[in-house]
């Protein structure tokens, strides 16, 4: 799969390993961060469940009905 594409100027200094080694700590980076997304994905459904929870719902609805006193 390709994620990107760069046009790199030819250059003597840089090698083509050297180049090479870049996008392979890049290609590392990007599965790491991809990774983090799926964890922090995970923990937000979890999170969306419990809020959405019967119990959850019918303790809203009761602080929904319940009547303040106003202070003056």
């Amino acid at each position: 799969m390709k994620l990107a594409e760069k046009v790199v100027p030819v250059c003597k200094d840089q090698s083509l390993m050297v180049l090479s080694e870049e996008v392979t700590v890049k290609d590392k980076e990007i599965a790491q961060l991809k990774a983090d997304v799926k964890k922090q994905k995970g923990k937000l459904q979890t999170i969306e469940e419990a809020n959405n929870s019967p119990q959850n719902l019918e303790m809203s609805n009761k602080s929904m009905q319940m009547k303040f006193p106003k202070f003056t």
